[in-house]
């Protein structure tokens, strides 16, 4: 028998982690959807989790017994394909340094500004289209989250230099 996929390895390795979260979220009050506990979301966020997880490893057995090229295969064509690129670490360390200066942004700059920045950082770094359009999705995502949270739910985010 050959070992596991990366793939599903990672999807093993997200589950058991869900899984502790989970453990620990059921201790909180869970009340109803009316209204909610302080664990109802951690609960339906880590069960959407173990079941994406079920999926995806679902799905690579599935087609690892059709002989169609898995996860790992298909990874190594798009590193063939992608000369020069760097070992793969450097575009994960970038996204995480921008989550990390994200609530520091936030503190000062305001929730527009710094989401319109962490989008449009991250849409770059994942080389989404082009610059034009990376920024356009960021702006649209940000306005279009402000007003829900903002107007529809009442949540109101820093301003910042904006206010």
């Amino acid at each position: 028998m050959a070992g596991i996929s990366k793939t599903v390895a990672g999807a093993l390795t997200i589950g058991i982690a869900t899984s502790i979260y989970l453990y620990e979220a059921l201790k909180l009050p869970f009340g109803s959807v009316a209204a909610p506990g302080m664990g109802f979301m951690p609960v339906l966020v880590a069960l959407t989790v173990l079941a994406l997880c079920l999926v995806l490893i679902g799905t690579e057995w599935l087609m690892a017994s059709r002989s169609i090229p898995s996860s790992d295969q298909v990874k190594d064509l798009w590193e063939e394909e992608e000369e020069g690129e760097s070992s793969g670490y450097q575009r994960p360390f970038m996204l995480v340094l921008t989550l990390l200066l994200y609530p520091w942004a936030l503190t000062y700059l305001g929730f527009i500004l710094s989401s319109i920045f962490l989008l449009y950082a991250s849409l770059r770094i994942m080389s989404y289209r082009n610059w034009w359009i990376s920024l356009a999705v960021a702006v649209v995502t940000t306005i279009l989250a402000n007003i829900i949270f903002s107007n529809w739910l009442g949540i109101y985010f820093p301003k910042g230099i904006l206010g």
